[in-house]
């Protein structure tokens, strides 16, 4: 039978179909007899002769712009599908899973041809829009079809042969259609098979570029995620040969990055690697420390290494460098390498005692070696802090070693370092002393009298060269560090004695600040102890208020060899104990009232006595009457006494010139 007949015979059943409702299946191939019916359900009228629905202007763009990914997809394929049939009378249609034509290429008659129809961009095609046709029907059974003629539904569409295959995501979703379609006589089996693959080349490249797209995410979190990290990425092949970097590297080795890429990451490591090993030994490394050469001369890092694999083979060598100065700042964060208190935490009015503030805040200005002579319990470590806070270096590291509770034999490593492999026991990587730790800030050397003669030559070689070398290592680290140093021995009586270097003691002793002893400083007492009340109210949730005129006695009679320490403890105490809001003798420790008790006060000293006191119950009324605003009411009830003798005192004050 030839294409006339077989259109013919089709044109009779279909004709006999819309008449009696009945379907020659000799004639009418199964997949076209159901759409045909399918059509008749939904009421569409046989003899409509061209699209009806058709998307223009802003419709129309909004769709397109929905599907673009697609589009830009299918354009080449279809461009190359159109090679293949131009001048053949054929168009190439790309359409999306609702039918909407979004794209067509073709033969200029063909074009023609098909616009009488609306056969164009924005005309809906699908089975319920014009019945039986290779679109539509391919969308409805979302298999490849091909129409024949008179195999389609409506009159309009009779003169055309069709070959559309319905196109899916990777998930298998349906998202458009591919159509080929030409005059009824150009029909060929080969036409659908063209259709098919070229259907198929375009679901591969959608493929291929979400795998791209995934990728690009990929490699773009990954960019994000190096270029937002303050260590420096490196990624090599398996020579060494640098692919791959984040902007911290060029901030490390000071180069701009067309004088890093391409570059042998061993022209930068002062201690060459031997990639042979990495690769094939699979070797890896963390917080190896090197050193670097940059553009600004070597600094000092820790590098961390791993091999890149690629299904089990290594294709590369990632490495991180941070530079020792970020990793001893996070040690600081982490461990609180901090000074804590100011010069406003300094309390007290005593003469003396302002005068070494002040000549503590002169230290300050300058960089240096400090010395704080004085007892324990004087406040030396505060004062260094204090230095330290009011110093350039605050934003620096404030790091504390106390000389005196180090065991001798751990003392140079815990000051200098140690390399790896140093002694037994030590850490592999090695480890900082407190000098490299204090880099850019201040070390404070407690109890430096108590430092062993052989540490005290590397002491001083640390001072005058400002580089220190860690035990077992053989390169020197340069170090900028301050150092305050305090003691409470006389060193200049150890000097002559041969028990601390002379040249060292020098070295220490260029500002000497006294610290004052409590007992040469009590006109401070009220303001020393109303502050630790305050204190330990806040830090235990008490409600203390007043002191009992007998409990300020005898504290002002008492040495306090233990100093500001010492009172602060005895504050702590009695608070402690205290049941009511008054501190009363009963909460002091027998130590210090029975000193009291035992004391002999002559007639010759207790006149002394008795106006030394005076003036420091006169500071300490001064004291609540300025936080009371001078309402004597509760500057009376505060201190524990009537109104009527604390204008009584005021008076007595004045009478005795104090």
């Amino acid at each position: 039978m030839d294409i006339e007949e077989r259109n013919r015979a089709i044109l009779k059943a279909w004709e006999d179909f819309l008449a009696q409702d009945e379907i020659d299946p000799g004639v009418v191939r199964k997949m076209v007899a159901d759409s045909w019916r399918r059509c008749k359900n939904l009421g569409i009228s046989p003899y409509i002769k061209k699209g009806k629905i058709i998307l223009k202007g802003e419709l129309l763009l909004n769709r397109i712009k929905q599907k673009q990914e697609l589009i830009d997809v299918a354009l080449g394929v279809m461009d190359n599908l159109y090679e293949s049939v131009k001048g053949s009378g054929f168009v190439v249609i790309l359409c999306d899973e609702e039918g909407y034509l979004l794209h067509v290429v073709g033969d200029k008659h063909v074009l023609e041809s098909a616009s009488i129809i609306n056969f164009m961009p924005g005309a809906n095609w699908s089975e319920e829009s014009i019945g039986t046709n290779a679109i539509g029907t391919a969308l409805a059974t979302d298999s490849p079809v091909q129409l024949f003629a008179s195999e389609h539904y409506c009159v309009g569409c009779k003169s055309w042969t069709c070959s559309a295959v319905p196109l899916h995501d990777e998930e298998g979703k349906k998202i458009g259609v591919l159509n080929l379609s030409g005059h009824y006589t150009k029909v060929n089996q080969h036409t659908l098979g063209m259709a098919v693959a070229a259907a198929n080349a375009i679901e591969n490249l959608l493929r291929l570029k979400k795998i791209s797209d995934n990728l690009s995410v990929t490699n773009n979190l990954l960019n994000a995620m190096m270029d937002s990290m303050t260590d420096g990425v490196i990624a090599t092949d398996t020579a060494g040969n640098i692919t791959k970097f984040n902007w911290a590297v060029e901030d490390i080795l000071g180069m701009t990055a067309d004088k890093i890429v391409n570059k042998n990451i061993n022209a930068f490591i002062c201690d060459q690697l031997d990639f042979n090993n990495i690769v094939h030994a699979n070797l890896f490394n963390t917080d190896q420390e090197v050193y670097l050469r940059t553009g600004r001369g070597k600094i000092h890092c820790t590098m961390t290494f791993r091999n890149i694999k690629v299904n089990g083979q290594v294709t590369g060598v990632l490495f991180i460098l941070k530079k020792m100065e970020n990793v001893k700042k996070l040690v600081h964060k982490i461990v609180g390498a901090r000074a804590r208190f100011t010069f406003q935490d300094l309390k007290g009015n005593n003469q003396r005692f302002q005068e070494s503030i002040e000549m503590a805040r002169r230290a300050a200005l300058g960089t240096s070696t400090v010395l704080l002579l004085g007892e324990s319990g004087t406040g030396k470590e505060m004062f260094a802090q204090a230095i330290h806070n009011a110093s350039r270096r605050r934003q620096g590291p404030f790091v504390d070693l106390n000389c005196g509770a180090i065991p001798r034999e751990l003392i140079g490593s815990e000051l200098f370092g140690y390399s790896a492999g140093a002694f037994t026991g030590a850490k592999k990587e090695g480890n900082p002393g407190k000098f490299e730790l204090a880099d850019g800030g201040t070390l404070f050397l407690d109890e430096i009298g108590d430092m062993p003669l052989d540490m005290q030559v590397n002491l001083l070689r640390v001072l005058e060269e400002k580089r220190v070398r860690r035990i077992g290592g053989q390169t020197d680290i340069l170090v900028d560090v301050r150092v305050i140093a305090a003691t409470n021995r006389n060193l200049l009586e150890m000097v002559q004695n041969g028990k601390f270097r002379e040249d060292l003691y020098y070295r220490l002793n260029v500002l000497t600040i006294q610290m004052i002893p409590l007992r040469n400083r009590k006109d401070d007492l009220p303001t020393l102890i109303w502050f630790f009340i305050e204190k330990y109210n806040r830090l235990m949730g008490t409600e203390v208020k007043r002191i009992d005129g007998e409990f300020l006695r005898i504290l002002s009679e008492y040495d306090w060899p233990g100093n500001v320490r010492e009172l602060e403890n005895v504050i702590e105490r009695a608070i402690n104990l205290a049941l009511g809001e008054t501190l009363t003798p009963d909460l002091l420790p027998p130590e210090i009232t029975g000193s009291f008790n035992k004391t002999i006060i002559t007639e010759a000293n207790r006149n002394n006595f008795c106006l030394e006191l005076a003036a420091v119950e006169k500071q300490l009324i001064l004291q609540v009457l300025n936080e009371c605003n001078n309402n004597m009411t509760q500057a009376a009830k505060r201190l524990g006494i009537g109104r009527t003798t604390l204008y009584r005192r005021i008076k007595e004050y004045k009478d005795m010139k104090l």
